[in-house]
C-alpha cells in the first residue's frame, strides 16, 4: 500500500526461543535498512551485542565497496 504511510515498533515480553533473533527491514523512508534484535539478556550481553551489530556494519560496508568480494575476503579485512 504505498499510499499509507506506517511505523510499527515491536515489544517483547522479555521472553525469547533463541538465544539470538536478528530481523532486517527495508526502510523506504530513507531507502536505508531497520535491525531489530531480540535477544535473551541470559544468553547474550548488551555489550556483546553492540560488538554484533558494529561488526555486521563493516561486513556490509566492505561486502559493497566491492560487490565481487567472497564473504571470506571481506571477513579477512575487518
Amino acid at each position: 500500500m504505498p499510499d499509507v504511510d506506517y511505523k510499527s515498533f515491536w515489544y517483547t515480553n522479555g521472553v525469547a526461543a533463541q538465544p539470538l533473533y536478528l530481523t532486517v527491514m527495508h526502510c523506504p523512508e530513507d531507502n536505508g535498512l531497520n535491525f531489530n534484535f531480540e535477544y535473551r539478556v541470559d544468553a547474550v550481553t548488551k555489550q556483546e551485542m553492540e560488538f554484533f551489530y558494529y561488526y555486521l556494519c563493516r561486513v556490509l560496508f566492505r561486502g559493497i565497496e566491492d560487490e565481487k568480494r567472497t564473504i571470506g575476503e571481506i571477513l579477512e579485512l575487518i
